[in-house]
């Protein structure tokens, strides 16, 4: 079979991606509700809130390529990713939904505990439910289920921003709502997605495209030391300008509410049509970032986005009051971190066999989520002194955004041009 006859199976991809709605509601309980919690409900510092999210995202970035490389090394009755899905998404519903006694009586420690415990859930489930998709799905199609993934992961965040402009500061029932959002995307998991079945029934265009599965080499050591010099420069390459593009988004991201409140002269509740102009100028774009990368290379589609994402903080920056530019920067940085966020796995991919696919999604999530600990740190401090205050946030996300062009001239790998391929209906 050629590869331009290749067809991607939609409603596979669908299914195997609604375990994403689960990590989209998380993280934009992180990006959305924690921000307010910390520094409008129990009075805490933006560098206090910054050093809670970035003591997190430590902590489940040590914890990633673990929980990675034992999924590649899993051979479980109903497949290597599933327990790991099952346990994180269960536990995370649990413990999201007990969190909620601690916030109803003001007590801090407590209710950070069950954040901690509600990260680390997440930490389990998140290797295991992104390797899935390319698990399933023959790797010159990998781009387009990126997108379904990216969606569908994006709807479950922008299901909390809905819960946020109706709720307000109701907390209790965000949080009650999300856990159970997560239990039920995790139960539909379990009934609906037999994994191992899949794997068995897509077996032969799976070894043609993606090889048969090594299930000895495990180790990211291994699979580098075999890479040639110039494989080498692109894997680490795209990882580093995936870290700075994160840096650049959470820093914005962990403040952009409160910035919205403080300087804008917003209400908390009115802040959530900001984020979704975010959402829906980053669904338009990433529905176009597969025909876009067709056309243009993975390469220079990043750099695009890079561009927009620059473009909107720069604009954001030069805005004294909410208005029309003030929307037309969050639209251009939606659009550009849509983009950004589809494309540099699938470019790893390309490098990698199927042997070490938790290992090297792990990887990935880690250079994401190192760039989601530093962000959020750097811009608490900024935030909170004297010197620089709230006015910093846009010109420090639009500086943090430029090493990642400079990281371009060294990726060569991974850049494939992407063939036309239509969806099965």
């Amino acid at each position: 079979m050629a590869d331009q006859k290749l067809r991607l199976n939609t409603a596979l991809v669908v299914r195997i991606s609604v375990i994403q709605l689960a990590i989209g509601v998380w993280d934009e309980i992180l990006n959305s509700t924690l921000q307010n919690v910390l520094v409008m409900g129990f009075g805490k510092t933006e560098s206090f809130k910054g050093g809670i999210i970035a003591a997190s995202q430590l902590l489940t970035m040590l914890l990633l390529p673990l929980w990675g490389g034992l999924s590649d090394r899993c051979r479980a009755k109903r497949g290597r990713r599933t327990p790991f899905i099952l346990t994180g998404g269960f536990a995370c519903a649990a413990v999201l939904g007990l969190s909620v006694l601690f916030l109803e009586k003001n007590s801090l420690l407590p209710f950070l505990v069950c954040f901690f415990l509600c990260a680390i859930a997440i930490c389990m489930m998140n290797p295991a439910a992104t390797a899935l998709v390319p698990d399933l799905t023959p790797k010159p199609l990998n781009a387009n289920a990126s997108v379904i993934n990216r969606i569908i992961c994006s709807l479950g965040g922008a299901w909390v921003v809905i819960l946020i402009f109706f709720f307000d500061t109701d907390f209790t029932v965000i949080y009650l709502t999300a856990a159970g959002t997560i239990l039920n995307c995790t139960l539909f998991y379990l009934f609906a997605v037999p994994e191992n079945r899949l794997l068995q029934k897509q077996k032969d265009i799976l070894a043609k495209y993606n090889g048969i599965t090594d299930i000895t080499q495990t180790s990211l050591r291994v699979m580098f030391k075999n890479f040639s010099k110039d494989k080498k420069r692109s894997f680490s390459g795209i990882l580093g300008a995936n870290f700075f593009a994160k840096l650049s988004y959470y820093a914005f991201s962990s403040a952009y509410l409160n910035y919205a409140v403080t300087q804008w002269g917003m209400k908390y509740a009115h802040t959530s049509l900001l984020t979704i102009a975010i959402y829906l100028s980053g669904l338009v774009s990433i529905l176009l970032t597969a025909k876009i990368a067709a056309k243009m290379g993975r390469k220079r589609t990043l750099v695009l986005s890079y561009a927009f994402m620059l473009a909107g903080f720069l604009l954001a920056a030069a805005t004294s009051r909410f208005g029309i530019i003030a929307v037309l920067s969050l639209l251009l940085i939606g659009i550009g971190w849509s983009m950004e966020s589809v494309l540099p796995l699938p470019m790893l991919m390309e490098m990698t066999d199927t042997g070490t696919v938790g290992i090297v999604t792990s990887v990935y999530t880690d250079s994401c989520k190192l760039g989601r600990v530093i962000g959020p740190f750097l811009t608490g401090f900024l935030l909170d002194s004297r010197r620089f205050g709230y006015r910093s946030l846009y010109p420090f996300a639009a500086l943090s955004i430029l090493p990642a062009f400079a990281t371009m001239p060294l990726i060569r790998h991974g850049n494939v041009q992407l063939q036309e391929v239509q969806d099965d209906k």
